[in-house]
């Protein structure tokens, strides 16, 4: 990993648990990366959908995505959203033993008060019989610097869920 890297904070989950939070978020990086290593308490080898919000906002996101799902490929769009809204999902925990999805959010210039630009990617499948990629390109509409990262989903994110902030540097 570059040096310009700096782990502000890293969680690694015991127990179940419904969200997951990074608050007081430093200001002193010009770039934020979130890196995330994820499984859902939904039985079977159903996805469940990853919703994360910025400093407690609601009805500030928009987003477009394009995802690949086996030998299919799609795209669509969510606009005036209560969360980072994606097609973006994290695996049951039925899939393959030991298997967890992967995900990147990338935040550019969040300090600044501007319209924050957020580009997604995530990678998963179910039990082998399923694998998603998907990419996604948005904005987080509000002018103050993002201070805080909440994460929720659809279903709570079981022990062994990673998560890791980064800020970065500008070099």
């Amino acid at each position: 990993m570059p040096t310009t890297y700096v782990n502000i904070s890293t969680q690694t989950l015991g127990s179940t648990v419904a969200s997951v939070t990074f608050s007081a978020i430093p200001q002193t990086y010009t770039d934020l990366e979130l890196r995330m290593s994820l499984r859902s308490s939904t039985g079977g080898t159903a996805f469940s959908s990853l919703q994360p919000t910025f400093n407690g906002a609601t009805s500030t996101y928009s987003a477009n995505y394009f995802e690949g799902n086996n030998a299919t490929a799609f795209a669509g769009s969510f606009n005036n959203q209560s969360f980072f809204r994606t097609d973006a999902n994290y695996a049951g925990i039925s899939t393959v033993a030991n298997d967890f999805s992967i995900h990147e959010i990338y935040i550019p210039n969040y300090t600044l008060t501007t319209n924050k630009t957020i580009m997604w990617f995530d990678a998963v499948n179910d039990n082998n019989t399923t694998q998603k990629v998907l990419g996604t390109a948005g904005i987080f509409i509000d002018t103050n610097a993002l201070t805080s990262i909440t994460l929720t989903g659809q279903f709570n994110f079981v022990a062994g869920s990673t998560f890791y902030l980064y800020g970065i540097k500008n070099s």
